[in-house]
């Protein structure tokens, strides 16, 4: 015990430091390199999804009902689409909705198309590296046999009970696909943040969802859920889920949403397995190489997927822009034409110059094959798109880019060029929502400067854009690739994929988190449609990526370093590792500004340790309070130290000045205090606890009145004694 006016805190206060600390740093994660191993746990029976047997709506009066509900945003501001499937053409194209379920009285009516395709077949529909198998042998050579009926004609085709891969021949009429009829309804007059309950015909459910925050009102929050590449297995149904969870405005999909590839049936299992989510929340996409390779040519996308093209002056369905709260996203098409006077480049001319910074301060840009990606699979697809766009795309100031087509996890730095610049967007590559084809590995090494964090796995993201400045942003994984299962997938928590016949050479921490700022300093990322474009940085090319072998040979990356080599690595660290430890450093720091504003799961869990904390700390402070009491009457001590603070009178006084939603406490008295979020533009604030002694009472013994006292704080973290 200490007796003496020592001014530095007690150690008990400094134990409740640390695990402030140590916990936020728990919640924030690391980006640092582990290496995570563990045996298969089977997941739930519900988990496993057999793509043919994916059930259909029974829940209506005159089977088979009608299904595949999905709602998209529509062109304007007051507008959704709700798209559904129906068997016959009786059922007509109406949708009725209203504020509640037994107030359905507004009527829309919309449009219907259908459409057949002849099919084609690839090897994955038997054998894929994650997932069951869409179809049995003896299914596709059912459709391939035509002996039964064909003798003598030229539709004749015996497959000798082998499977032919490629496109059926059009002159057997047992490979053609017959789309249901498809139908689409505009809703009109809805408002912002409204429930719209809505049922479609020959289906007793009421389905429900939520208009997105109006785009004048930026500051308003807007939780939004992001995901590509998505597909039909057990791990496609975990992202689904996971984001159904999170209750988002709205999901971003960039691009490969069935798998289908050619065998069309799997649009429609794909369409009753994203119901529980299309159904309920707002789904705007981008297309992808699957929508429009393998004989798809768009036709099955564009017929099922209506996006806000129109609406935002473009001609073509799969590029199209839309104000959603406090962004503004701008969907491309990755296999069109891109090069300067093209249809899609003269359009996102325009629609950059339409950007309204005031209503819409977040610029994002989605498409599905990413410009930046260290992993080595579809390396550098689009080295032409890029050097058609990224001078466009930098100058008008994109916050962030979203991309799938690689099927892994990889977050960037603010990157233009393959050269570090806080102005330009970041990149996240999204492609591990669970597709059948697996996760691609390994990753290239060493892994670039603008390379921030990356994995082969399964998982979703989530952003929530929290006002005109700051947007909080999170990976998670939940399953890897490889296990004993059939589905080859792995549902443990601290699973490693296992493809390519090798480990995941990634950071395989499980997640992945940031708060993004928007840098004051940058003015192309506040530029909005009247104003100049802003220059980016000189370069003489747009094609030189430092990381590729200047031959253009590309062999992937090298083996995995051993755990020493990591740990003599640790020892010596570039700038760039230096960098990234900086900005590992700092993700504690957000986790703190976030944690009681985001989650309420990680506010408990922090609350009660803190409480515990505090509990203990206060009762070993006022166990040595009436020590030194004790000992004050026998040696007649006049000053006391008490905690972290002193006075003459045995009494304590604390402020501290809290910004940013960040939680204190008032240690004396194990009371909580929880301050109002504020945004950085809002004045500081702080609450004082205080303690005093009445007139007529002995010093050296503190009563509490109760007072508290609220202030405005002249400096960060001001800390008054008395």
């Amino acid at each position: 015990r200490r007796h003496s006016e020592d001014p530095r805190p007690s150690g008990h206060m400094v134990l409740l430091t640390q695990a402030a600390v140590l916990l936020a740093a728990c919640v924030a994660g690391s980006t640092t390199r582990r290496r995570l191993t563990s045996s298969y746990v089977r997941p739930a029976a519900s988990e496993f999804i057999d793509p043919a047997k994916i059930l259909a709506n029974t829940a209506c009066e005159a089977p088979p009902c009608s299904g595949q509900v999905h709602v998209t945003l529509g062109g304007a501001w007051d507008e959704a689409f709700v798209s559904y499937a129906s068997a016959s053409a009786d059922t007509p194209s109406q949708v009725v909705y209203g504020h509640a379920p037994d107030a359905l009285d507004s009527l829309a009516t919309g449009t219907r198309v259908s459409y057949s395709q002849l099919m084609y077949f690839e090897d994955y529909i038997l054998h894929p590296p994650t997932g069951l198998p869409a179809a049995t042998e003896e299914e596709l050579l059912g459709i391939e046999d035509t002996t039964e009926w064909a003798n003598g004609t030229a539709s004749w085709n015996d497959p000798q009970g082998t499977v032919s891969m490629g496109m059926r021949s059009y002159k057997n009429p047992q490979a053609y696909y017959q789309s249901p009829v498809l139908h689409h309804v505009t809703l009109s007059g809805l408002q912002p943040g409204q429930n719209v309950h809505y049922r479609i015909p020959n289906d007793d459910r009421v389905h429900r969802f939520r208009m997105p925050p109006a785009s004048v009102l930026p500051d308003t929050p807007l939780t939004v859920g992001l995901v590509a590449d998505l597909g039909q297995t057990a791990a496609s149904n975990a992202s689904i889920h996971f984001l159904l969870a999170e209750a988002p405005d709205v999901v971003l999909l960039a691009g490969d949403l069935s798998y289908a590839d050619g065998f069309y049936r799997r649009w429609d299992s794909f369409g009753h397995l994203f119901e529980p989510l299309s159904s309920r929340v707002p789904v705007l996409t981008c297309g992808g190489n699957h929508e429009v390779g393998s004989s798809e040519q768009w036709l099955s996308y564009n017929a099922r997927w209506r996006m806000p093209a129109e609406g935002s002056g473009s001609t073509d369905n799969t590029y199209w822009s839309k104000e959603i709260g406090a962004m503004h996203v701008i969907a491309l098409n990755s296999y069109a034409d891109t090069k300067a006077g093209s249809l899609q480049y003269d359009w996102l001319e325009r629609a950059l110059s339409r950007v309204d910074r005031a209503r819409t301060p977040w610029l994002v840009v989605m498409m599905h094959a990413p410009f930046y990606c260290s992993n080595t699979g579809h390396v550098e697809e689009t080295r032409l798109m890029r050097m058609d766009l990224e001078r466009l795309l930098y100058s008008a100031g994109v916050d962030l880019v979203l991309n799938g087509h690689v099927h892994a996890y990889e977050r960037t730095l603010s990157v233009y060029n393959f050269t570090l610049d806080e102005c330009a967007p970041t990149y996240l590559t999204v492609g591990d929502g669970g597709n059948r084809e697996g996760v691609y590995t390994p990753w290239a090494e060493p892994q670039p400067a603008w390379s921030l964090y990356r994995e082969s796995s399964f998982g979703a993201a989530m952003l929530k854009v929290l006002n005109s400045t700051h947007a909080h942003y999170e990976w998670k994984r939940h399953s890897c690739q490889g296990s004993d299962d059939p589905t080859n997938i792995n549902f443990n928590k601290s699973c490693e994929s296992i493809a390519q016949g090798g480990l995941d050479n990634g950071q395989l921490e499980g997640s992945d988190e940031e708060m993004f700022v928007k840098p004051k300093a940058c003015p192309n990322r506040w530029r909005s449609g009247s104003d100049p474009w802003p220059a980016p940085p000189q370069d003489a090319t747009l094609d030189d990526n430092p990381s590729l072998p200047a031959d253009g040979s590309y062999e992937g990356g090298a083996e995995a370093p051993s755990e020493e080599e990591e740990d003599a690595g640790d020892s010596d660290d570039s700038d760039d590792d230096k960098h990234k430890h900086q900005h590992a450093e700092s993700t504690a720091m957000n986790a703190v500004l976030t944690v009681v504003y985001e989650s309420p799961e990680k506010t408990a869990a922090l609350l009660g340790l803190l409480l515990v904390l505090l509990f203990v700390s206060v009762l070993s402070n006022l166990m040595q309070f009436h020590a030194f009491c004790k000992l004050r009457r026998k040696v007649g001590v006049r000053g006391v130290t008490l905690g972290s603070t002193r006075n003459r009178y045995g009494n304590l006084e604390a402020a501290a000045a809290v910004e940013s939603g960040a939680m204190m406490a008032a240690a004396d008295t194990g009371t909580m205090m929880m301050p109002r979020y504020s945004s950085p533009q809002h004045d500081k604030h702080a609450a004082t606890l205080t303690e005093r002694a009445p007139a007529g009472v002995p010093r050296g013994v503190g009563q509490r009145t109760g007072t508290a006292v609220g202030y405005r704080a002249e400096s960060e973290g001001t800390l008054t004694d008395y």
